[in-house]
């Protein structure tokens, strides 16, 4: 008896470390298969070994057990003390019975309670086939297993108390989600060239820049190599670019001193993507760090063209895929623009139909902008229902000083009669267009601007069977063109002349000019042998403005006067206006490009794209190409107070340099100018600027004429020899 009573203590002693192990998570319990009764779990090690055990499913009795040694006789002969013994009808009968014997009527009464449940909490009846459901059910169903009949009010939780636990339960799923993108990115990395490459080019990029300085080997260098500066961001670009312009004569350099494994971690196709992608970050940064004019504007304008160039593109090594993406998060994180942003930009009037935004957004800036207008100041008010606002002005007492105050003179002095001027910048920056193009005394003397027309109006053409030289003047628009053609007449008329209609609504979408039209130069009642011609405006969209194979074929002159362009498709051949067999007199000897200064580094990719293939086609032709580069005065400060310090600037400097970069056009083709826009006389500063760029482009496109002669001349020739071998 004593004997049984130990061994009964001993069981008990086990019994409760077997417990108390599952509940530490220890051990677990498993299904027993291959066995008659299904009351008991198998109690099994981490690794799904047997741990010797069995235990009750409802009283949780531990009995050892062994397959290969005993049997089922302790399971079988098993007496559950929570388990009922006499009623059948109660839950524990039910949910122990096979699930296709339950009686009818029970299945019919659960239908019942799921359609109150989807007719009293409005829930769909798909609820009931979710899987949450059929979790929420089976867990009701096992408690009522083990613990009879509860009322489910009681066990039931608290809305707040299932918040709660949803916000935990998302935070560590958010969690290990966070560390398996992190796992997948590291893997990923670890296979391909990652970030990791990049930012170790950079640490290589340092190291090489710190041994040519420590060495003094940088004398051997045609030019210098800068350091990165770590309170500077932009010198970390500055530094890349100084390796790469020099790639090579470093290359030499290194090897030479038996230091070639400097270079080892610069790969120039590497470097050369890294420094394409960080350019235009620098130029952001140059632009909206401006201090001598207003830059609130323009956060937005840069916000979704850094956005559209860290966007994914078509053949990018793995490495800049791997930085595209991070750069975007970034700007999402640092540069989001606030509603200011995207009022400043409204209130601008080149941006004010704020394309870049959807309309839920155009419309949300346009509501503020109404709530912060001053009803003493400007009212609004309606015709009827659906009208246009009609903006009524400020009575004349009110208005002051305000009327004298350009939108864009911010940021400088203001002086005593109210009006806010801009202090001029005192960066110099010089270009070789800018060689003895003004006179160096403090006005213009009237002698350069007459010696230039007198050049042009002497200007003879290289090709006797030409008699006029054809320019084509194309662009974005709003960018000039128009204004462009008028302005080089009205300095040859000495007056304000408006031969080629332009369009006066800032921020109009379409293009003004529909038909091609030349357009020839008069100065008094000469006419000049060149004429510009005026086309319809370039769009980004692949059907909007003029057609690039329509630009192409009138640069040929396979393009009549008068044609009507057509933005859904181009000329046929079949057309009145289709010139079948144009001669050397009816193509353009020069393609100008118009581009306006203040907004260049907004241009859309897609039109620069269009530009390129114009560019590549016709060059196949020798048909040269320039950029006109207008709004000098609007893209910088100083400019704008003295339009002669237009080649001193350094943001004029840096527009063209962008402006190169774009279209491919070399520095030495590009004509900063400023078009006529409104004033009522002509002034020389502006004319002797317009003068020097038609200078050049006629002598260029003289050069396109005199070319054409001599490969007419050659053929001639070849035909004349071979004609000779043929009678000998």
């Amino acid at each position: 008896m004593q004997i049984d009573c130990l061994l009964l203590s001993e069981m008990a002693t086990l019994a409760k470390e077997v417990r108390d192990k599952l509940k530490k998570g220890e051990l677990k319990t498993k299904e027993i298969e291959g066995q008659k009764s299904v009351a008991f779990y198998k109690v099994v090690n981490q690794d799904d070994t047997s741990a010797g055990y069995v235990i009750c499913k409802t009283c949780e009795a531990v009995y050892v057990h062994d397959s290969r040694k005993r049997g089922t006789s302790n399971m079988v002969h098993h007496k559950c003390a929570a388990k009922p013994q006499t009623s059948t009808n109660t839950l524990t009968s039910i949910v122990r019975q096979d699930p296709y014997r339950v009686p009818q009527d029970v299945k019919s009464k659960l239908t019942d309670a799921c359609v109150n449940l989807c007719s009293l909490d409005m829930r769909p009846f798909d609820i009931v086939s979710g899987k949450g459901f059929h979790q929420v059910a089976q867990t009701l169903i096992d408690i009522g297993a083990k613990f009879g009949a509860v009322d489910a009010g009681a066990i039931l939780p608290h809305r707040q108390t299932v918040c709660d636990r949803a916000k935990k339960q998302a935070s560590i799923d958010k969690q290990k989600l966070s560390e398996a993108i992190q796992k997948a990115l590291t893997v990923g990395d670890s296979e391909s060239d990652g970030i990791e490459d990049i930012v170790d080019m950079i640490d290589y990029c340092k190291e090489l820049v710190a041994y040519l300085k420590r060495t003094s080997a940088i004398a051997s260098l045609k030019h210098t190599v800068n350091q990165e500066c770590d309170v500077r961001w932009n010198s970390k670009v500055t530094m890349l670019e100084s390796i790469q312009k020099q790639y090579q004569d470093i290359r030499e350099l290194l090897k030479n001193r038996d230091q070639e494994h400097r270079l080892g971690g610069i790969l120039q196709d590497q470097l050369t993507h890294l420094i394409d992608f960080l350019t235009l970050f620098k130029l952001a940064i140059s632009e909206l760090e401006g201090e001598h004019y207003p830059t609130f504007h323009m956060v937005l304008l840069w916000f979704f063209k850094l956005k559209k160039h860290c966007e994914p593109k078509f053949g990018d090594p793995p490495y800049m895929k791997s930085l595209r993406s991070p750069a975007s998060a970034l700007l999402d994180e640092k540069m989001w623009p606030n509603a200011t942003h995207k009022i400043a930009t409204f209130l601008h009037p080149k941006f004010k139909s704020l394309k870049m935004l959807v309309e839920e957004d155009r419309r949300e800036v346009i509501k503020q902008v109404r709530e912060l207008l001053p009803e003493e100041g400007i009212r609004l008010s309606h015709d009827g229902e659906g009208s246009n606002p009609v903006t009524e002005p400020m009575p004349a007492t009110e208005q002051g000083d305000i009327a004298d105050i350009d939108i864009l003179d911010l940021g400088g002095k203001q002086h005593k009669n109210g009006i806010i001027r801009i202090k001029a910048c005192t960066c110099t920056c010089v270009h070789t267009n800018c060689a003895n193009i003004y006179t160096t005394s403090t006005t213009t003397k009237p002698s350069q601007k007459e010696a230039l027309k007198t050049k042009l109006e002497d200007f003879t053409l290289h090709n006797p069977d030409v008699n006029k030289i054809n320019i084509l003047v194309a662009g974005q628009i709003g960018a000039g063109k128009s204004s462009f053609i008028n302005t080089i007449n009205s300095a040859f008329q000495g007056r304000i002349t408006s031969r080629a209609l332009v369009n006066s609504s800032a921020g109009d979408s379409r293009s003004f000019t529909q038909d091609l039209k030349g357009f020839t130069i008069r100065s008094g009642k000469q006419s000049l042998p060149f004429v510009f011609k005026d086309v319809m405006g370039l769009e980004p969209d692949q059907l909007a403005g003029s057609q690039i194979e329509d630009i192409i074929n009138t640069v040929l002159g396979y393009v009549k006067d008068g044609y009507k362009f057509n933005e859904k498709q181009t000329l046929s051949f079949k057309d009145q206006h289709f010139n079948m067999d144009p001669t050397l007199s009816d193509q353009s000897s020069c393609l100008v490009y118009v581009i306006a200064a203040d907004t260049v580094q907004f241009t859309d990719d897609k039109l620069i794209e269009k530009l390129k293939i114009i560019r590549q086609r016709i060059s196949v032709e020798g048909i040269p190409q320039v950029v006109v580069m207008t709004k000098v005065d609007e893209a910088c400060p100083l400019v704008k107070k003295d339009l002669r310090k237009i080649y001193s600037s350094k943001k004029i400097f840096e527009k063209m340099n962008l402006c190169s970069t774009k279209t491919g056009v070399p520095m030495s083709y590009i004509f900063p100018v400023k078009n006529y826009h409104d004033e009522i006389d002509t002034e020389d500063d502006v004319d002797v600027l317009i003068l020097k760029a038609i200078e050049q482009i006629v002598q260029i496109a003289n050069d396109r004429l005199e070319d054409a002669m001599e490969d007419k001349m050659k053929k001639m020739e070849d035909a004349m020899k071979n004609t000779h071998i043929q009678r000998h």
